[in-house]
């Protein structure tokens, strides 16, 4: 028996491991059919660009990358027969079949070439069928088509964590695992460059003071994160307070001081001195200071001694100090805020202590403090009745109702000054008076009834129920009504453009009545059926919305 020789009608099953000219005894088989041992001695992958001819009897796969390129540098697998004379077989008639085309495609060359081409297409894995012009199989084999491409697994970082100092730089190592992968590249952001600024290449240069983090990514976005502290590499102390010890300036300190600061020397210059992590004095000469006002802080030349001086210049005001090393980084920035020494007020005017005006009318008191440089103007204002005026914190006011308010003007320290409102209704005239028609046909005469001459001034008002008030128009008489009749300046209002009105109950004061039309509207009337209780008239000024009168009306 030939070693790996093939039996079984299929021509694959049945390989029986032998080796050289052994002898096998322990199988129980029976020849089927024969499948001319003298045809097909040998398979061989040919072509093959990294391992030359590869011998494929008794291979059952063959595993190619997805840039696979034989010799001829084809997307080739390239597969040969030999007879047992060591020559090619020609393969016409032969034939290729594949599990899935997608993944390669098989073609079989005759006599020019005699070889089966199997041509990648993507990764994956296809079975391989080769048959014989009668439809034996000659050979059955998978084709496994891996990627090229190894990807990043995980990053590994010298440190996750970076303490620094404005001023400092370096670089970030990372390691992309596994060794072999394909894309080792890497990028680095950072979450605030104006702390720490990091370059394509992991180099990093830290800006400012503050906390931030790194994110290193691989081309598979994986990340790793580090965090990053950074510190200024100096302290500044402010020295020679009167009265106080030393104080270390924080970031976006504020120092506050007066105009005539004086320091422990006599002099009116704020003393720095600068130290080390070390707290070891540092010559400031390395450093720039800028003040953003110097007509409130002036920098001073430095004499040697290792003291900066700011001058404090005698206005009040705010400068922002910056302190910049040789690269332009902050270092340290603060504000020195010189206040003017305190002038207490003296007194407080009115521009009027009297005012009279008319509900609904704005404006605003206009109050001055003496003197005029005062420390603290701050004034406050309160109203002895703020339901007929309403003063805001402003000084500005608003007449809410007829009568008379005190509004009374206090300075920070206390004092105080009045001014007295008089309030005068919003209407001129507002009457109020019964009427019915006996006679409509006729024309009259009417009869006028519970008349009330001006209610302008009156917020409340009590009606006596007359049996008038009961008369129901039909054809020979009007309605039994009251009407309520508006001026301003001595003319009737228009309730159909300038002015609106609600009632609260319906039911005492009826004004959806046949009397109450667009014509009375128009001269200010208020038409309404009366029964005894309680209800409110509310009258509105359109351009605003703002009440103007309020009647609160009983029908005893």
């Amino acid at each position: 028996m030939k070693a790996n020789y093939a039996f079984g009608d299929d021509g694959v099953t049945g390989y029986i491991n032998v080796t050289g000219s052994s002898v096998i005894t322990n199988y129980d088989c029976a020849l089927v059919k024969d499948v001319a041992p003298t045809t097909v001695s040998s398979i061989k992958w040919i072509y093959n660009n990294e391992d030359g001819n590869v011998e494929m009897l008794d291979r059952n796969s063959i595993t190619i990358a997805d840039t696979y390129l034989d010799s001829y540098n084809n997307p080739n697998v390239n597969i040969q027969l030999y007879d047992q004379n060591n020559n090619p077989i020609d393969l016409t008639g032969y034939t290729v079949t594949m599990g899935d085309d997608t993944i390669a495609t098989g073609t079989v060359y005759g006599p020019d070439n005699n070889l089966v081409a199997l041509t990648r297409h993507k990764v994956g894995a296809t079975a391989v069928t080769i048959k014989d012009p009668t439809g034996r199989v000659v050979k059955n084999f998978v084709l496994n088509i891996v990627s090229s491409v190894v990807p990043p697994t995980d990053i590994t970082l010298d440190a996750i964590n970076i303490n620094t100092t404005i001023g400092t730089s370096g670089n970030i190592n990372a390691t992309v695992s596994p060794s072999n992968a394909t894309d080792k590249s890497l990028t680095y952001t950072s979450a605030n460059p104006n702390i720490l600024s990091v370059a394509a290449d992991g180099s990093w240069e830290a800006k400012a003071e503050g906390t931030t983090t790194v994110t290193v990514k691989t081309a598979n976005d994986i990340t790793k994160t580090i965090t990053v502290t950074v510190t200024s590499p100096i302290s500044v102390q402010l020295k020679n307070i009167p009265g106080y010890t030393d104080r270390t300036i924080v970031p976006n300190d504020q120092v506050n001081i007066k105009t005539d600061y004086v320091n422990t020397y006599g002099s009116h210059d704020l003393d720095f001195k600068y130290y080390d992590k070390a707290s070891a004095e540092v010559n400031p000469t390395a450093y720039t200071v800028t003040s953003s006002d110097p007509t409130v802080i002036a920098t001073k030349a430095d004499i040697g001694d290792n003291y900066v001086r700011l001058a404090v210049q005698g206005k009040a005001g705010s400068s922002v100090i910056t302190i910049k090393d040789a690269k332009g980084n902050i270092i340290r920035q603060f504000t020195v805020n010189v206040a003017q020494g305190a002038i207490l007020p003296t007194g407080v005017t009115v521009a009027n202590s009297a005012v009279t005006t008319k509900v609904a009318s704005t404006g605003s008191i206009s109050a001055t403090v003496q003197p005029a440089n005062a420390t603290n103007k701050t004034l406050t204002y309160t109203s002895s009745n703020p339901s007929v005026l309403k003063v805001n914190a402003d000084g500005s006011r608003e007449a809410m109702n007829n009568g008379t308010a005190t509004v009374t003007v206090k300075t920070s320290n206390g004092l105080t000054t009045t001014v007295t409102f008089t309030v005068q209704a919003y209407f001129s005239t507002i009457l109020e008076q019964g009427n019915f028609n006996p006679d409509k046909a006729s024309g009259g005469p009417v009869t006028y009834y519970d008349s009330i001459a001006d209610l302008s001034a009156s917020d409340n008002i009590t009606l006596t129920y007359n049996t008038l008030d009961a008369k129901v128009a039909d054809a020979t008489q009007t309605n039994g009504r009251r009407q309520f009749i508006f001026y301003v300046d001595g003319n009737p209002v228009n309730f159909n453009t300038d002015y609106s009105f609600s009632i609260t109950n319906q039911t005492v004061l009826n004004s959806d009545i046949s009397n109450n039309t667009e014509g009375a509207r128009a001269l200010g009337h208020i038409e309404v059926k009366v029964t005894r209780g309680t209800s409110k008239i509310t009258v509105t000024r359109t351009s605003d919305g703002k009440v103007v009168k309020t009647i609160n009306v009983t029908v005893q």
